[in-house]
């Protein structure tokens, strides 16, 4: 007999979907319960994620479309978002260096690349959720994807364009508190009340961020 519970993707889409919601706006004891359903999924990523975007660690560099272009669509404008998380040692390198020389200390704080639409962290913790060494691995990466179809190109989903968590051998799909952090940024910032830092830059600033991290 089939199962008739929603995959962990789905439900997390589901879940997002109404913390974002903006009309009609969820109570406050609504979210209360949305972020403790979401706490109980992820009870080891969602303080620290939360903890992130309270800091201040969460920056959105956006990259400056060419001129020519005049193109709004929300696909194009998520593929030139990037973000980037600075590790919680950055807030105590920097607050170090101001009481020993001014902040030079800070330059040993880690950052982090996420992006949502390609569903990546460049941090260690997300690799090692991404590809775990367990049976099947390789069988569910041959999975049939006929089953992907029901959603369509313009719906979000939580996992972005990864095929984690979707076909016949659904598995949870991989996650970190930087990417959770910004997700939360992206799609529930105004609910929450939490709104990332903006940048734009153009291609070269982009390139040297991505090769500083």
């Amino acid at each position: 007999m089939p199962s008739t519970l929603p995959s962990q993707r789905h439900l997390l889409t589901t879940l997002l979907t109404q913390l974002s919601s903006p009309t009609p706006s969820p109570s406050p004891s609504d979210r209360r319960h949305l972020l403790l359903t979401l706490h109980v999924i992820f009870p080891h990523l969602l303080l620290a994620a939360l903890d992130l975007l309270d800091r201040r660690l969460v920056t959105r560099l956006t990259l400056q479309p060419p001129t020519s272009t005049s193109n709004n669509d929300s696909n194009d404008k998520q593929a030139r978002e990037i973000f980037v998380v600075r590790s919680l040692a950055s807030t105590r390198f920097r607050r170090r260096g101001a009481d020993d020389d001014g902040g030079t200390a800070a330059t040993g704080a880690r950052s982090y690349l996420v992006r949502l639409g390609a569903w990546n962290c460049s941090c260690a913790g997300f690799a090692y959720e991404a590809f775990p060494t367990r049976a099947g691995a390789a069988e569910e990466e041959h999975a049939d994807v006929d089953e992907l179809a029901g959603q369509g190109a313009g719906e979000w989903s939580f996992g972005g364009l990864s095929r984690d968590g979707k076909g016949a051998l659904a598995d949870a799909v991989p996650c970190c508190k930087h990417l959770l952090a910004c997700l939360l940024a992206e799609r529930c910032g105004q609910g929450l009340e939490y709104a990332p830092q903006t940048r734009s830059v153009t291609k070269e600033e982009l390139a040297e961020v991505m090769a500083d991290t």
